[in-house]
């Protein structure tokens, strides 16, 4: 394999992720996605973009999180945590398991 390939494989990808839990912990919640290519290529230190407010409300600018946790099962899952203080992270934390996001990443 060529460098440039490599490479590729290791950048980010903008996909279509599915919910598979939300969770409340405690002032938090615990989004767990199922993105096969993000958790591919995550590396410890990394994030990911999510677009927010739906086709009837969505907002310009994508949420950037840190990645909590990556996992092989359940078709390769991300999760990260965040605290719903604005329209858009609110907007997130009433997702439900089986809902579409769109997200890039694994980015940083």
């Amino acid at each position: 394999m060529m460098h440039s390939e490599m490479e590729a494989q290791a950048g980010p990808v903008q996909v279509r992720g599915t919910v598979l839990t939300v969770r409340r912990v405690d002032a938090y919640y615990a989004m767990t996605l199922v993105a096969p290519a993000v958790a591919a290529r995550f590396r410890p230190g990394q994030f990911l973009t999510i677009a927010v407010g739906g086709p009837d409300s969505s907002m310009l600018l994508s949420r950037a999180f840190s990645i909590h946790d990556v996992r092989s099962d359940h078709g390769g899952t991300v999760e990260f945590v965040f605290a719903a203080h604005g329209r858009g992270t609110r907007w997130l934390a009433e997702r439900r398991a089986r809902d579409v996001l769109d997200l890039t990443g694994p980015l940083g």
